[in-house]
């Protein structure tokens, strides 16, 4: 608390302007108040506001955190001077990022070692900081580490791996995503984008004439395939006319509306190239994101904004829509001291689902391979004998090339099928290969020996609908007795 003080920020975010007083602490030939008679109010009103608004308050607090040995927990309360203080007292340092890239433990103009325990105190703290153990820098100016709970404008969630239950059956574009907060408001709602998961599908221009934006699949709410799509656009723009109809996130970071990109590459001000178009988002209701980082479904991440944009940027010029983002992710779990983890659930199952989402759902509808139920109908009969299907015909489910049931009416996946109706209006067959554990008790009595015995007979699911006007239950057998009873 005390560094996030120091540095400007606070737990809603930061405008970019603090007090002088804040940063700088009265030299020792400076009067008192007291001395002098002056009035607070008067003092008060002489402080001139010092704008950093162009300083990353993100990165200075991302040193102090990763400065910080595991395990250990805040300095005590009687410490005669605190890391964040220490680092604020360097002279025309005013945002305090310079002490933290100090190339020496002393920093401070006129100290020596041994002169006090202070400057001991100092002195190990900013070794620390040189030697972080949470993160691991691709640059100097690039940085992550594990946020724990840390929910904000402009924090990083990535989808987690640890949960009892994943995303390989349900949701899959949040396996292993990487989600950019837009807003964030506890008591009411949280709103993000997911950043790994670009499309080849394009979007027309109806303002500029041959204009087409690529379009990436931002979450599952207000989708591009709905009714009343939300589509913003992502940019780093510096332009007056932009940041005037824009939504700052994070540092360098922005976003305005599809409308208003078109505006600004009719009127010159921008490109279209310029822009990250992202169709819908994802949201969570009040605590709810909360109870789910309680549940390992997520972690939070804090990282710089140039780690963010460069990977936008690969995206945008090689990433295949197939690759499902998954090295992004892996890129910010290995930032962030989660490489391990990320390593033993490489290339499993829900990876594998999430590549078959990907393929369903990025792509172009003319890159798209595989078909519905109909074309694998149509595939069953070419690949038969020359035969059409009827009564008795064996139909197995997911052909050689690919399976279409993978992301939806999975039960149909690998499944054996027996045709047992066929005419001009309806098909009916049954999965053979779908067994229960569950049975049927049936209490039976012999006629010959009037015995009573009790027969548990298997159940299997044939399927998810019933022919009306017959009863749910469907009695397979092979009995000639039961053939010839009516």
């Amino acid at each position: 608390a005390e560094h996030e003080a120091a540095a400007g920020s606070s737990s809603t975010g930061i405008d970019g302007r603090v007090h002088q007083n804040q940063l700088q602490r009265p030299s020792g030939d400076e009067t008192t108040d007291t001395e002098t008679g002056s009035d607070d109010d008067d003092d008060d009103d002489d402080i001139d506001d010092i704008d950093l608004s162009d300083k990353d308050w993100r990165s200075f607090r991302a040193k102090l955190v990763m400065s910080e040995p595991e395990g250990e927990e805040d300095s005590s309360a009687d410490a005669p001077t605190s890391t964040g203080e220490a680092f604020l007292e360097i002279e025309d340092d005013l945002d305090g990022i310079g002490a933290v890239f100090a190339s020496k433990p002393s920093t401070i103009e006129g100290s020596t070692a041994g002169d006090n325990d202070d400057d001991d105190i100092l002195r190990s703290s900013t070794e620390k900081t040189l030697c972080p153990t949470k993160f691991t820098p691709l640059d100097p100016d690039q940085w992550a580490y594990d946020s724990g709970k840390v929910i904000e404008q402009g924090a990083i969630i990535l989808g987690g791996v640890e949960q009892d239950f994943g995303f390989g059956l349900r949701q899959q574009y949040f396996h292993k995503s990487v989600i950019l907060v837009l807003d964030h408001d506890e008591s009411q709602f949280t709103k993000g984008i997911i950043l790994n998961k670009p499309s080849d599908r394009y979007l027309d221009d109806d303002i500029n004439a041959g204009v087409r934006w690529r379009v990436w699949f931002g979450g599952d709410v207000q989708g591009l395939d709905t009714i009343m799509p939300d589509i913003i656009c992502l940019h780093s723009l510096k332009h007056p006319a932009v940041e005037e109809v824009s939504v700052s996130v994070m540092k360098d970071i922005q976003w305005t509306t599809f409308e208003n990109a078109k505006k600004l590459v009719k009127a010159k001000a921008a490109k279209s190239s310029d822009f990250w178009v992202f169709a819908g988002y994802a949201g969570w209701g009040p605590q709810q994101l909360m109870g789910e980082l309680d549940r390992k479904s997520w972690y939070m991440c804090a990282t710089d904004s140039q780690t963010l944009l460069k990977e936008l940027a690969r995206q945008s010029a090689d990433a295949d829509p197939l690759d499902a983002g998954l090295d992004v992710w892996e890129l910010l779990m290995n930032m962030i001291g989660r490489g391990e983890t990320a390593d033993e659930c490489s290339g499993d199952f829900d990876d594998l689902m999430l590549k078959e989402w990907s393929r369903k759902n990025l792509l172009s509808e003319e890159d798209k391979v595989g078909g519905n139920a109909k074309d694998f109908l149509a595939k069953a009969s070419a690949l038969a004998t020359g035969e059409a299907v009827m009564e008795g015909s064996l139909l197995r489910a997911s052909p050689t090339d690919r399976s279409p049931f993978l992301l939806s009416k999975q039960d149909l996946h690998k499944s054996i099928i027996l045709v047992i109706s066929d005419d001009e209006h309806l098909t009916v067959g049954v999965m053979l290969n779908r067994p229960v554990t569950r049975g049927i008790e049936l209490d039976i009595t012999d006629k010959a020996t009037r015995e009573r015995k009790a027969v548990k007979i298997p159940l299997r699911f044939g399927g998810e609908y019933a022919v009306k006007g017959q009863e749910m239950m469907l009695w397979l057998h092979c009995s000639s007795k039961l053939r010839a009873a009516k």
